[in-house]
């Protein structure tokens, strides 16, 4: 069900001279992330879920690629093939083109809840109308 990767803090060119991790601390003082992920989950909505990436790596085109073959992965892949690997963390200057399921949902697609969220949001709004309808009741009944 889980599948457990690493991640080197120090990526390729493209991002050694920017720092990719929002504690900067971590790439002192560790060579390598662990990440956890459950089958089935994208490797964006992990990362993301992680904490530890700065939104730069989200918005920039940014693929992990094995530190063994050289194999690339997308970050709108499926984590299940990276379990026991090691990856390095490579970003493009150029930004990250959204793929289809993204296009449609109201975050961008980062989040994991994003048909809740978009249903908390309508609620909202309901309620906020409901309430705006009763104070002007109220006022009608004043006058």
């Amino acid at each position: 069900n889980r599948v457990l990767f690493f991640i080197l803090c120090q990526g390729k060119e493209l991002t050694r001279d920017r720092l990719v991790l929002k504690n900067p601390r971590l790439v002192k003082e560790h060579y390598r992330l662990c990440v956890y992920a459950f089958r089935g989950e994208k490797l964006m909505d992990t990362l993301s879920r992680d904490g530890r990436f700065k939104p730069v790596v989200f918005k920039k085109k940014s693929e992990l690629c094995e530190t063994k073959t050289q194999h690339c992965v997308e970050l709108s892949s499926l984590v299940d093939d990276l379990n026991e690997k090691e990856y390095v963390l490579t970003m493009s200057v150029k930004p990250r083109e959204p793929d289809s399921q993204e296009l449609l949902s109201d975050d961008g697609g980062h989040s994991e809840n994003s048909q809740t969220t978009a249903d908390a949001n309508k609620e909202n709004k309901e309620k906020e109308k409901e309430m705006k309808e009763k104070g002007n009741e109220e006022e009608k009944k004043k006058e």
